[in-house]
């Protein structure tokens, strides 16, 4: 940790100096405790992920279903730069068909197995390209998603 700290070079740093921050590198002590994991309240016996940092739902159901149902939703994939590969279509659209397939056998309610689909460049503008996603589901479903 000291180490990293030294990295930092807090001391050193332009920003920091312009704007008069400091920061202490030492570090505090505090009491603390671990707490204890908590159980997911299914139908059927609870999940108790313990310290796994898993929680397996295999053949489990939720106590309630969603209320409201999922109806209108979007899904989109950024494309990496030229040096990453690619997700294909196909991965995506057999990506979809699984979450829809495991969130209604966990008890999900979801009345359009379909959502709409955006491809955006890595470089591109992201929020312009998530308000795109929006009003095309919007457009898409009638409904705001």
């Amino acid at each position: 940790i000291d180490r990293c700290l030294d990295m930092l070079a807090w001391n050193n740093d332009p920003y920091l100096k312009y704007y008069q921050v400091q920061i202490n590198s030492k570090r505090i002590q505090t009491n603390a405790r671990v707490l204890p994991s908590p159980a997911l309240k299914v139908r059927g016996p609870d999940v108790k992920p313990g310290s796994s940092g898993k929680w397996n739902l295999k053949d489990r159901r939720f106590i309630a279903g969603n209320y409201v149902p999922l109806v209108s939703w979007g899904v989109m994939t950024i494309k990496p730069g030229a040096s990453a590969e690619n997700i294909a279509l196909p991965q995506v659209k057999a990506f979809i068909t699984t979450f829809v397939k495991l969130y209604e056998g966990y008890g999900g309610n979801i009345t359009s197995s379909q959502p709409c689909f955006r491809e955006m460049n890595h470089d591109a503008d992201l929020a312009g390209a998530v308000k795109d996603l929006h009003e095309s589901v919007s457009k898409r479903f009638n409904r705001s998603p």
